[in-house]
């Protein structure tokens, strides 16, 4: 069976759990397999392929895996970078403020401007690195997740909870 209406898809997408959001989206669209086609929002995809299963969620998840581990191997690197940095200029904020109260009062400003400088860039640094690495993650899942929502794997769980009175 490779043919539903869009009514068909959008009752089974409701019993299925889909947001609010993502149904209005999907109301909006011409045909059943235009809901398919037109999809283009990671989250939704990555939704929508394990909801279908089977053949489906396993190639995506051929994908998932690797995507994930090079996101962490991007992103942990980073946060132990910014870590890092945070530390040297925490010790550093530590070792001109504490040798005496006065002192401390009359450079704890220019100090914590420049921890803060620091931290900010390193900071800065890491959200760079970790959102080009999420946006990889995201583009590389999204497009597994499509490449896996066959027209025909879609249709098949959708008559398959038809046909076991799921919906």
């Amino acid at each position: 069976m490779t043919d539903m209406t869009k009514n068909e898809f959008i009752r089974w997408l409701e019993k299925k759990g889909a947001c609010k959001e993502g149904l209005d989206w999907a109301n909006a669209q011409e045909s059943a397999q235009d809901i398919l086609t037109k999809l283009e929002r990671q989250d939704w995809l990555v939704w929508l392929v394990g909801t279908v299963g089977g053949p489906a969620w396993d190639e995506y998840l051929r994908v998932e895996g690797p995507a994930w581990d090079e996101y962490l191997r991007v992103k942990d690197p980073a946060w132990a970078e910014y870590e890092r940095t945070k530390g040297l200029a925490w010790a550093e904020y530590q070792r001109v403020v504490d040798p005496a109260w006065d002192e401390y009062l009359r450079v704890k400003d220019p100090a914590w401007a420049e921890y803060q400088r620091v931290t900010g860039l390193a900071w800065a640094e890491f959200e760079r690195v970790v959102d080009l690495a999420w946006a990889e993650y995201q583009r590389v899942t999204g497009l597994a997740a499509k490449k896996a929502l066959t027209w025909e794997r879609v249709v098949e769980a959708v008559r398959t909870s038809f046909e076991q009175k799921l919906l």
